[in-house]
Order: structure tokens, then C-alpha cells, then sequence
């Protein structure tokens, strides 16, 4: 005995199941760019415990710095807040967790300053997410 299925009840019953599965299957996560696997990073960067440093302390760390002899990063105070700025970038703030290390929440980098046997802060190492960089101090 041979069952036949009419071909309106076989299109019917296809497009229900295909409506269905349609309905029922996991929307597909976004595409990752550079951009947002950058800000995904940032908001799951853990926080720090920050201390508050007098702006006699954190004016030993004001200057220019050289990151291999192209670019040059500043590091201004603002009031009692330190903040390192190069061109063509935002404005990034320093939140010391030590009297020689600092942290850029916004770029989740952890910043230790050098200093010399005189005290004199010579340079900098940042570790950031996707490596290490050095910077020594200009003037």
C-alpha cells in the first residue's frame, strides 16, 4: 500500500515546519570587529583599588616621554588628577593604586613609572591588553 500526501498538504506542512525552526533557533551574536572586541575588553576590565596622591607627588610624573623616539606622550595635571595625552588621541587619566603606579581605566593598562637612585622619574612601562610598551622620559 503506497501512502500519498497531496501537494498542498506536503507545502503546507513544509512551511510550518520551516516557520518553526525559523522561530526557534538562536539569534546569531554580532560580528566581531577590532572595535568592539576592543570595548568588550574594556568593560570587562576588572577594577583597581585607587589611592589618592597630593599634586606635589604626582607633579614629579608632568613631562614629556618618548615611546620609540616617534611618539611623544604628555603627561599633564589637572588639578590633584594626572593625565597622559598624545596627539591624535583622547585625553586618558591616571588613577594611582601606588605612589609609582597608576591605571588607565579607559584602555585597562596598568602604568609604572621609573625612577632613577635621585628620584628623578626617568620613563615609563604600561602593560596594556594586547602587549607591553616602554617610553623614556624627553624632558
Amino acid at each position: 500500500m503506497r501512502l500519498e500526501i497531496h501537494p498542498l498538504a506536503f507545502l503546507v506542512g513544509s512551511l510550518l515546519l520551516c516557520a518553526t525552526w525559523l522561530a526557534l533557533r538562536p539569534t546569531p551574536p554580532p560580528p566581531i570587529t577590532p572595535r568592539t572586541a576592543f570595548a568588550a575588553r574594556a568593560a570587562q576590565a576588572r577594577e583597581r583599588k585607587t589611592i589618592e596622591l597630593p599634586a606635589d607627588v604626582l607633579s614629579r610624573y608632568v613631562g614629556s616621554y618618548l615611546l620609540d623616539q616617534t611618539v611623544e606622550i604628555k603627561m599633564q595635571l589637572d588639578g590633584s588628577r594626572l593625565f597622559a595625552i598624545s596627539e591624535g588621541t583622547p585625553r586618558y587619566e591616571l588613577k594611582p593604586t601606588s605612589e609609582k603606579e597608576f591605571y588607565l581605566p579607559d584602555l585597562d593598562a596598568d602604568v609604572a613609572f621609573e625612577v632613577d637612585a635621585n628620584e628623578r622619574v626617568v620613563g615609563f612601562s604600561a602593560k596594556l591588553p594586547l602587549g607591553t610598551i616602554t617610553a623614556k622620559r624627553a624632558r
